[in-house]
């Protein structure tokens, strides 16, 4: 299985050019301890380290706690100077008296190892009276060596440290740059493009960690390193939940009207199924119903056509007595006209006429002789 690529930039290098009897290029590599005995110059290196990442500014009320925790009067000038903590006539007394010039620098490497970045401070000193002296920062987009700080004098023959023009005509020849400010300094080094770290939060927690001292309490770890110093301004979090609140409201409204027009959707798509089905059925009835009306038609039809196969003479003698029925009237039709012509037949038809009026006055005598029974 491979191993994950490691992501982390790396110092790799320590350049200390006059700073406090350090005259040395240290190459940093692996797990690396520094170690020795009190006084020996481990807190020089730490403080160094500090100077260059989080500035002059910050890192001059931290100098030295490491080894004397709050209690410690070491400053940028008698670390440049080699303050020797003797006093003459009430003056403090430095091994550069006459002034030095001194090179800080942080190499720092990235994981494939073809990158490689410098950051660092030249800090100059004219003279012992001079108290902040001249700080240039300054960056490289490479390695530099212990020679790069070192110039031969042109006066004594002596190596000594490069000066202000020679050495920023060698950083522009690496494609570098100095800094008027540690302000821009500090802006560059910190961002993405470079080493991509929290400046807020370094500046904060690496001045307290290089002291290596222990807090009250986690909380005050927290209070410190964690939340941001200035007051939290709550009006924007209370206006954030509101917000909140009222786009949850809206959301559980959407959702409702949501689950709704699902059900709507739902119930119209069953219904328009439902209407699909009724009329696919309705068409079905009718076609069944159709064909068995058609099977019932061509059913009596072919029966029809037996029964008047079976039936032909019937039918042939039922025209036959049909014919005779018609012959018949036409002849007592004929007779009776015959009759109404002659003398008897109409004397007979005289006398028919009478017995049926002598019917009905008959029929009227009855009715009046009941109704005077009833009377009487």
């Amino acid at each position: 299985m491979p191993q994950p690529t490691s992501r982390a930039i790396r110092l790799s290098r320590i350049h200390a050019i006059n700073w406090y009897g350090y005259q040395d290029t240290l190459p940093v590599q692996g797990n690396l301890v520094l170690a020795g005995v009190t006084g020996s110059g481990k807190s020089i290196l730490m403080d160094l380290i500090m100077l260059v990442l989080v500035g002059p500014e910050r890192a001059r009320h931290h100098f030295n706690r490491s080894a004397t925790g709050s209690q410690s009067d070491r400053t940028i000038k008698g670390y440049c100077l080699l303050d020797t903590k003797r006093e003459v006539n009430g003056q403090p007394q430095y091994y550069h008296d006459k002034g030095v010039t001194t090179y800080l620098a942080l190499e720092f490497t990235w994981p494939d190892g073809a990158r490689v970045e410098t950051w660092g401070l030249r800090i100059e000193f004219k003279n012992a009276a001079e108290n902040d002296g001249q700080i240039t920062p300054f960056f490289c987009p490479g390695t530099l060596q212990k020679d790069d700080f070192i110039a031969i004098s042109e006066e004594d023959g002596k190596r000594r440290a490069r000066d202000l023009t020679s050495f920023r005509a060698l950083i522009e020849a690496h494609q570098g740059r100095t800094y008027p400010s540690s302000r821009e300094y500090l802006r560059d080094m910190h961002n993405a493009a470079h080493l991509n770290y929290n400046r807020e939060v370094l500046d904060r927690l690496l001045p307290s960690a290089m002291s290596f001292t222990n807090l009250k309490s986690f909380d005050d770890f927290c209070r410190r390193f964690v939340l941001p110093s200035e007051a939290l301004s709550i009006d924007d979090v209370i206006t954030s939940y509101r917000d909140f609140q009222s786009y949850e409201r809206e959301l559980s409204q959407l959702r409702g009207q949501l689950t709704r027009l699902q059900t709507i959707s739902s119930l119209a798509t069953t219904r328009a199924t439902a209407q699909q089905d009724r009329d696919t059925a309705r068409y079905l009835t009718a076609e069944l119903h159709h064909e068995h009306a058609q099977g019932l038609v061509n059913s009596m039809e072919g029966r029809l056509v037996k029964l008047r196969a079976d039936y032909a003479s019937d039918e042939q003698r039922l025209i036959e007595l049909d014919q005779q029925i018609l012959n018949g009237r036409r002849e007592r039709e004929r007779l009776l006209a015959l009759v109404n012509e002659s003398s008897e037949g109409r004397l007979y038809h005289q006398l028919t006429e009478q017995c049926e009026r002598l019917e009905i006055d008959i029929e009227k005598l009855r009715a009046l002789s009941m109704k005077i029974d009833e009377r009487l």
